[in-house]
């Protein structure tokens, strides 16, 4: 997929995405206004606000200005208003209504506030039936102190399928919200049975005290005494019902005793007791008590006890515990229990002190804190969440009476129950697993009429749309039928795109029987969601929405019977896997929640890498990566009796770059694990309790895992006697803590165990899961044979005597290399002594490590697969290899002082699959585990020879324990290599090895063949699948050559066809970004991912012998980091999709070493494109050979052309290793330019430094390698100018002296390049040269004669500002000389003409002249004029030099020459000699590394002719310590700046 493609293709889903989500409420055009945030304000009221992005607007609803003054104590009844019922009842802006009209009422046409309506109806009842309410103004209810019954004060009825009758234009400044800009009004679509409010506030308190509890967890239960149960049945007076057995009843025979009816009981507990024996049998034999339930001929059994296992020679006791359910005794008057064992045991059964006795009666009664009371009324609904596994275990009843002091604990109140209910876990029970009460009645309620027989799952919805700033209340509101099955944004409690509406509040509502979701918060931040109750609802419940919400709070909100939807809103949600909680971004707080019953999920993060839909639009979520964010808060929150996962992270995971924190949660009785962490990492699970699941923790495809202070259960004793009592299955396997053996990401940690505690993981025989459970387990879930989860344990514990771990299922996948460190063995078998950390390992002939420890530590574990080694630290060191042809190789492994040595296998994840089979990230990957010692590793073919597999990345795991092996500690040998083999590096290149192996080759992407007979001349390769840009075809390679090779240049060179993926005619790329290019992917030892460098991507050769093929060329220095890298891919990527790549005659060749006295430029002169590239961020540069080049029609040169930017240019690495710090080289280059448009010759102008007319300019910019993808550069330094004078006649010449620095000598890369050329012009370049220049200390000017060149450029020289002209003139005295000389002209009189010395040769002390021949020219009558040497004015002084000089960039020194002629006078006419006195080098011009000659200073009406410029050596000269006449004193910058 091209880049572009990719960015128009997520516009497009933006787009489509924000349609949808805002197709009820946004304008159907929208306007680009930008990233900022508008707000228009008027005094302190906000008149209108958009949210914006670059795409499009949000538009926000605001407050009325006619609001702002209300007086709420003088507001009008609503009776008095003589309102048309048949129309839309409107509160106008402005006014205050107070609602006084009661009993029913009917709004057919609905109510719209616009201005402010007060209903006070605490000592009133009002039911308002009406298709929409409509809040753009304010609506303040109360019910004041009203205790909740079963009788609401208020009932709102959203009625009707009609959406035409609810749209709306939106009142005064608001009115263009759901408008164009440009159009006519348009109404906001809201659907049907909406309860909207636009732009208004809300103010609705429904509780009789703000202190009224929404919840409790039950603290204990009130059950009914067995003497009031005997009055119920008017039982025998004297009958005694603690027993129910009937024991004159007993049958021998059949081992059957009757109970007596009346003294059986719905919902009481009962125990059974006896004690058996099985005398015939050695083998333990297993008995069950079945409880008889008949009535006529109809007969049900129910198992009520499990006894343990009975022999011949112990008599077991067998007591249980069973409670009376309503299946078990309603219909039934006659009941019996009986013995039942082992269909295969025949002999004879003892049994003897049989008894059921009565325990406790039905729960009649709940205790909860003394806060319900004044609240939760007579005749009130309450829910008592599930206590089991079974999310539809919860109870629902009706309060039948006021709750009332407990006799027992005045701070508690018993409420009681219009119904008896199974006796659920208490807090008196157990502090971790008691029950929630929740209070479903409400005084207000708001609900959807069943009236759409067409939608039976439509009801009614509520949403706060686009209204930010303003502070909403929602308190204490039945939500009954809410919520719209299947259209998005039809929620029971919706903020909508609302963005920031800090202090608002939704607290202690109740959502019922929702058709969809429960409170969404969407594209809005910073609402309070409190202590809600949701029950009987489907879809997701709490939620938000979009992944781009920020800092909610959700605090001690219960939910519980959340179940799936019917109909999902699309593909794209995941309602069909409902959760309590859905939870897409972190940066949101969870405290003090509930999940309490779910038909799949309790807590869900399904976290996303970007914010999706309308939100997404905002500017808050600009670049946002979710995934990538740390938790806000997650802390005390409770998951139970869920059908999946009380936590999960799947499927998506969560991956946040800084660790963060779930704290004491508790998660228990899930039917399958407390939490599931998967494809995670950087997770903590700090403190809770994690109980009764079938897994507890189980980190799945997780790495960096911190798991501290929690405990784990596998079967509580709180739960042991539920699940005893009610005969339910416990859930199998039972299992602490799952982990992989595998890592997600190889450069991560597994998993670090610290201060747990296990227990409840002893089998018995009501659970029954035998090897199923244990507190630690190893899945059998692999990628690979090899175990690379990095686990640590410190301070663990495990009690009751439960199984500590099992390898077994690791073991069975083939994972024999399995181990955890034991930090501070705390899990060593009983009897041992250790010191510091021990190792948990596989316990099999496979584990390397065996091999190289003292076993005698070691205590086997054999059930489990494993074994506990004290004193011992191990540490894995994997080394990965190519697979592509490696099959077979093994890896040697030897202890250098004892010679013992173990042989391992690679490991390599087959999927069966060619695409995925060769990738290139396929590794075969070898691992050990090592005690401390020194060894040494070496690799084998199949024939047993050393080999080297053209690369090894070694990798050591982490440091575990203080005694590990020290990195560094086995030697890697690598067999010796040759310079000759290293000429060329790629293997295989022409695909001729073979018809059907693609050998040595892999690819990234789009999978790779071989094309039989396709190529230039025989097969090629060619991928298969062209469904990505950056499909491509590669292979590894040898890192020793790129060892030995460092500083060498490759050139790479690939031939390229593309074809039309659909109907296999040729592609031409056109030469555009979308070209295949070559890179290579490094991986570097000590860094983290890895590094890739384009090598090549100039496409621009056609072949002229095969139709079809282009060039692929480029050159390669071996940089450092590929010298050190681990491993180098080199590959091609096709750059495009849809597109058929094939390859052929691909190579990497070894060019000569370079000649440092040569030309440092490679194909300077153009005879093909080799050695040059791009320099183009964008790659839209093109680079064509022309002809005629400088040399005429067989000479080519280069033209570049569709350049965006005036550096795009060409580029070339030159040779590294000849440049030294202080060496001076000539850079020159022949140039033309041309217009763009019509292609004729341009003259650019030497004194514009910006815009059109710009010159061109060469430039050298060198980089050292410091790691992966990190350089020290030097900056991009001017090399050469466009010469004097400047043609359109020819060609034109570029020179330059440029002085190499330290980075240019130590330099990885050294690149020439061009710059500052407008973009509209086109540059040709030809004969392009960068060559040493000798030091020469006899003459420091260089071209001080002005011939070079013939005399046809100034070169070397430059003007020192805009106003100077140059050009050269003859300067002959003789007819038969030629002998040339500069003109300087100028439009000032400071400038003149500079060139740079080699400060190499300006040794302190010594002494110097300067001479230089001149001739003064009047310009405006070309005639020669006179200066005067004596004077220092630029109006009538002659000329002065100077000569200046800096240090690493910063001035040292400055020093004018000036001369007196004292052995002649000024020749007007003539050139006269210029001559200063000694030059003696000081201190300061000794130090420069920088010294620069210029002379300069004359009148502005003179052109000056300067010929024979000289800087020679005085050899009679000394230093006296006095200044020469004529020479002005030296003076030391550095003392004024």
């Amino acid at each position: 997929m091209t880049t572009k493609f990719v960015i128009l293709f997520s516009l497009w889903l933006v787009a489509r995405n924000a349609s949808t989500l805002l197709s009820d409420s946004l304008p159907q055009e929208v306007t680009d206004v930008g990233s900022n945030r508008l707000m228009l304000n008027h005094d302190d009221t906000m008149k209108q606000r958009v949210l914006a992005s670059t795409t499009t607007t949000i538009p926000m609803f605001s407050q009325q200005d006619c609001n702002r003054n209300l007086d709420w104590n003088s507001c009008a009844l609503f009776s008095a208003q003589g309102y048309d019922y048949n129309k839309t009842v409107v509160i106008p802006c402005g006014q205050c209504v107070t609602f006084d009209v009661w009993g029913e009422l009917k709004l057919p046409m609905g109510l719209d506030v616009q201005g402010a309506l007060q209903m006070f109806v605490n000592f009133h009842s009002l039911h308002l039936y009406l298709p929409f309410l409509r809040v753009q103004g304010n609506l303040h209810i109360t019910t004041g102190a009203t205790v909740i019954t079963d009788t609401p004060s208020l009932r709102i009825t959203l009625t009707g399928t009609n959406e035409t009758r609810t749209q709306f234009v939106p009142a005064g400044i608001n009115q263009n919200i759901c408008s164009s800009q440009s159009t006519r009004l348009k109404p906001c679509q809201v659907g049907t049975k909406p309860f909207v409010v636009a732009g208004g506030q809300l103010n609705i308190q429904g509780l009789p005290s703000p202190n009224c509890p929404s919840w409790h967890n039950l603290i204990n239960v009130a059950t009914v005494p067995l003497v009031d149960l005997l009055a119920s049945k008017a039982t025998n007076f004297f009958l005694d019902c603690s027993s129910v057995l009937d024991k004159t009843s007993y049958d021998s025979s059949s081992n059957v005793y009757s109970l007596y009816p009346e003294c059986l009981h719905q919902y009481s507990i009962y125990k059974v007791s006896l004690r058996v024996r099985a005398p015939d049998t050695v083998n333990p034999v297993g008995f069950n008590v079945e409880l008889r339930s008949r009535n006529n001929n109809n007969r049900k059994d129910f198992q009520i006890a499990k006894c343990p296992k009975a022999t011949q020679t112990d008599w077991i006791i067998c007591e249980s515990q069973f409670v009376l359910q309503t299946n078990m005794i309603n219909g039934y008057d006659t009941f019996q229990v009986q013995l039942e064992w082992d269909d295969k045991y025949i002999g004879d059964v003892e049994v003897k002190d049989w008894n059921i006795t009565f325990l406790e009666g039905p729960v009649m009664g709940l205790v909860l804190p003394r806060d319900v009371a004044g609240c939760w009324g007579d005749g009130a609904e309450i829910l008592v969440t599930s206590h089991t596994t079974d999310y539809k275990d919860h109870q629902v009843r009706r309060l039948q009476g006021t709750p009332f002091p407990n006799p027992k604990d005045r701070n508690t109140y018993i409420l009681p129950l219009d119904r008896m209910i199974i006796r659920p876990t208490t807090l008196e029970d157990s502090a971790d697993f008691a029950v929630e009460v929740a209070l479903l009645s409400r005084n207000i309620v708001v609900e959807g009429a069943k009236d759409d027989p067409n939608n039976p799952r439509h009801g009614g919805h509520f949403m706060i749309m686009q209204t930010p700033d303003i502070i909403q209340r929602i308190e204490g509101i039945e939500f009954r039928n809410m919520g719209q099955q299947g259209l998005l944004g039809r929620y029971p409690i919706h903020f909508h795109l609302c963005d920031s509406v800090e202090g608002s509040i939704v607290s202690k509502n109740t959502i019922r029987e929702s058709n969809q979701r429960c409170i969404v918060v969407h594209g809005t931040h910073n609402v309070t969601v409190s202590k809600n109750v949701a029950f009987n609802t489907k879809g997701h419940c709490y939620m938000t929405e979009d992944a781009g919400e920020l800092d909610n709070v959700f605090i001690g909100n219960l939910g519980a019977y959340t179940r799936t939807v019917e109909k999902q809103i699309s593909g794209d949600e995941s309602d069909f896997d409902a959760s309590t909680f859905w939870c897409t971004n972190p940066g949101n707080e969870w405290t003090e929640n509930v999940a309490g019953g779910s038909e799949v999920n309790g807590f869900w993060f399904e976290v996303p890498s970007t914010v999706r839909g309308a939100t997404n639009l905002m500017p808050l979520s600009k670049d946002m990566n979710p995934k990538k964010m740390a938790i806000k808060r997650f802390e005390s929150n409770v998951a139970h009796s869920n059908v999946e996962h009380g936590l999960r992270t799947y499927p998506r995971g969560y991956q946040p770059e800084v660790e963060s924190v779930f704290s004491n949660t508790r998660s228990y009785l899930n039917k399958k694990a407390g939490v599931f962490f998967h494809n995670s990492k950087n997770l903590a699970l700090e403190g809770g309790v994690y109980a009764d699941n079938e897994i507890q923790t189980d980190f799945d495809k997780a790495d960096n895992i911190r798991f501290e202070n929690a405990k784990v259960i596998g079967f509580s004793e709180s739960n042991r006697k539920i699940f005893e009592r009610e005969r339910l299955s416990a859930n199998c396997p039972r299992i602490g803590s799952e982990i992989h053996t595998f890592a997600r990401d190889p450069n991560d940690s597994g998993a670090i165990f610290r201060g747990v505690s296990y227990s409840g993981f002893d089998d018995n025989e009501l659970s029954n899961c035998g090897q199923q459970t244990v507190a630690f387990n190893f899945d059998d879930k692999v990628q690979t044979t090899m175990f690379d989860f990095w686990t640590t344990i410190e301070d663990v514990s495990i009690s009751d005597g439960g199984a500590p771990i099992s390898f077994c299922q690791a073991e069975g996948s083939d994972v024999t290399d399995v181990y955890i460190t034991d930090l501070d063995s705390s899990l060593r078998p009983k009897g041992l002594e250790a010191n510091g950390a021990s190792t948990i390992m596989s316990d099999n002939a496979k584990m390397p490590a065996l091999i190289f420890i003292d076993q005698r530590n070691c205590v086997s574990w054999k059930d489990r697969c494993c074994m506990y080694c004290i004193n011992t630290c191990l540490r894995s060191i994997t080394y990965a290899i190519d697979a592509s042809y490696t099959e077979g190789y093994t890896l040697k492994v030897t202890d250098i002082y004892d010679s013992k040595d173990a042989i391992i296998d690679g490991s390599y994840y087959y999927e069966d699959d060619e695409l995925s089979d060769s990738l290139f990230s396929k590794q075969r990957v070898y691992s050990v585990s090592l005690p401390p010692g020194k060894y040494k590793a070496e690799f084998f073919d199949k024939q047993g020879n050393p080999v080297w597999p053209t690369h090894v990345a070694e990798e050591y795991e982490a440091i575990q324990c203080p005694n590990s092996l020290l990195e560094g500690s086995v030697q890697l040998i690598q067999p010796d290599i040759r310079e000759a083999e290293c000429t060329e590096l790629i293997t295989n290149g022409s695909a001729d090895h073979s018809n059907s192996e693609h050998s040595f080759w892999s690819h990234k992407g789009g999978g790779v063949t071989v094309a039989i007979n396709e190529g230039r001349t025989g097969n090629a390769f060619a991928d298969y699948e062209q469904s990505s840009n950056d499909d491509s075809i590669g292979q590894y390679l040898d890192t020793r050559c790129l060892k030995m090779m460092k500083g060498r240049q490759y050139e790479i060179k690939a031939y390229v066809k593309l074809e039309d993926a659909t109907n296999a005619l040729p592609y031409d790329c056109t030469n555009s970004d979308t070209c295949p290019k070559a890179e290579i992917r490094l991986n570097i030892p000590g860094e983290i991912g890895s590094g890739y460098l384009e090598v090549a991507r100039e496409y621009v050769r056609p072949d002229a012998e095969t139709s079809g093929w282009r060039l692929l060329q480029g050159i390669m220095t071996i940089e450092k980091q590929m010298a050190v890298a681990s491993s180098a891919f080199f590959y091609i990527e096709r750059n495009l999709e849809g597109v058929r790549m094939l390859l052929d005659d691909i190579s990497i060749s070894l060019l000569p070493e370079p000649a440092c006295d040569k030309n440092l430029v490679m194909n300077g002169n153009f005879e093909d494109s080799s050695f040059w590239a791009r320099d183009d961020d964008k790659q839209n540069t093109k680079l064509e050979l022309i002809s005629p080049g400088v040399n005429g029609d067989e000479d080519n040169a280069m033209e570049l052309s569709r350049r965006r930017e005036s550096w795009h240019s060409m580029s070339q690495d030159i040779c590294i290793g000849c440049m030294k710090e202080g060496g001076r080289y000539t850079v020159t280059s022949r140039f033309q330019l041309r217009n763009g448009v019509d292609d004729s010759i341009f003259a650019c102008d030497r004194t514009q430094y910006k815009g059109i007319d710009e010159c061109p300019e060469m430039e050298l910019q060198s980089w050292l390698d410091n790691g992966l993808d990190t350089y020290k550069s030097s900056k991009r330094i001017n090399a050469a100018n466009a010469a004097w004078p400047i043609t359109t006649a020819g060609w034109n010449t570029m020179y330059g002296i440029y002085t190499a620095s330290s980075i240019d000598e130590a330099a990885d890369i050294t690149r020439l390049t061009w710059d500052n050329l407008h973009p509209s012009k086109n540059l040709v370049v030809d004969d392009i040269s960068i060559i040493h220049l000798p030091m020469n200390c006899k003459s420091l000017i260089v071209n001080g004669d002005f011939e070079y060149d013939n005399g046809r450029t100034a070169a070397f020289w430059e003007n020192t500002g805009q106003d100077v002209e140059i050009d050269v003139v003859d300067v002959s005295q003789a007819k038969d000389e030629s002998n040339h000389g500069v003109s300087l002209k100028v439009s000032r009189s400071g400038p003149g003409i500079v060139q740079q010395l080699d400060s190499r040769c300006l040794k302190a002390g010594t002494a110097w002249r300067i001479e230089v021949r001149i001739k003064l020219v009047n310009t405006s009558t070309g005639k020669g004029v006179r200066c005067s040497p004596t004077s220092r004015s630029r109006k009538d002084g002659c000329p002065h030099v100077t000569i200046s000089g800096a240090k690493d960039g910063a001035d040292q020194f400055e020093q004018r020459l000036y001369t007196d002629l004292t052995k002649g006078r000024w020749d007007a006419d003539n050139l006269n000699l210029w001559r200063s006195n000694k030059l003696i080098v000081n201190e300061a011009m000794a130090d420069s590394d920088s010294v620069s000659i210029e002379i300069r200073r004359f009148n502005e009406d003179w052109n000056v002719i300067l010929d024979d410029f000289r800087m020679i050596p005085d050899a009679d000269a000394t230093d006296t310590g006095k200044t020469a006449s004529g020479v002005r004193p030296m003076y030391n910058l550095q003392n004024y700046w």
